[in-house]
């Protein structure tokens, strides 16, 4: 419906990053493949102040389940708002919207319940044709 398509265009980052690319050298792309590449915005959390994104392998980018619109914690995993994921982001809290360099940050669970730094993430947000 078009209503719908109304109700979209108000989506939280919908206009500062609405496909965001998740890259690695490191332990991401080693150990979480599937969890990394381009992602779209689909779908939206706590009555559409944040959003959830997806990538071509079903991963979702998303804030956390203990996440609230004060304080996010971004995941990567198999449904959104989930629990637990295989990469995360704890360090900054009031990220709302990825966005360009939000490099910093980001551990990869390498196996065994084990989190390891990625030193080489890259967040690139794409817009338009871009």
């Amino acid at each position: 419906k078009a209503t719908q398509c109304k109700v979209f265009q108000e989506t939280a980052c919908l206009f500062s990053c609405p496909r965001v690319y998740l890259g690695s050298t490191g332990n991401a792309m080693e150990h979480q493949e599937r969890r990394i590449g381009c992602f779209r915005i689909s779908g939206t959390l706590f009555g559409a102040t944040l959003v959830h994104y997806q990538n071509q392998n079903g991963q979702y980018l998303t804030p956390d389940s203990m996440s609230n619109p004060i304080s996010i914690k971004w995941i990567v995993s198999e449904s959104p708002g989930a629990f637990n994921g295989g990469i995360k982001n704890n360090k900054f809290d009031y990220v709302r919207c990825p966005y360009d360099g939000w490099n910093q940050g980001w551990e990869v669970d390498v196996g065994g319940g084990h989190w390891a730094a990625d030193d080489t993430m890259v967040v690139k947000c794409h817009k338009g044709d871009e």
